[in-house]
């Protein structure tokens, strides 16, 4: 009788164990894919596009696009530490979010 308590909660152990972690390590997927994708393109945003990238503001995006108008477009990313504003540390926190 113990023998078969402990093969049942096993069993009950490894169904929840597989149900609770399948769906989260889909979701965390989709997740990483949906961010790959939403990156905004420095080269064509304008503004509200800018702003939604955690870490810059209506000044920023200013600055940033101001940037583009005189020097015209960015060539890579390590670029955009030419705007004012925008040190290493800045620069780490925002790069993932953009593109070119």
């Amino acid at each position: 009788m113990r023998r078969f308590f402990y093969q049942h909660h096993f069993v009950i152990f490894a169904v929840m164990l597989f149900c609770g972690t399948l769906p989260a390590a889909s979701n965390a997927l989709a997740a990483g894919a949906q961010e790959a994708a939403a990156t905004v393109n420095l080269n064509t945003a304008d503004a509200p596009a800018l702003e939604s990238v955690r870490g810059i503001g209506p000044a920023l995006a200013s600055r940033i696009i101001e940037y583009r108008d005189q020097n015209g477009p960015f060539q890579t990313l390590d670029q955009l530490k030419s705007v004012k504003g925008i040190g290493e540390a800045k620069f780490e926190k925002i790069k993932d979010q953009l593109s070119l």
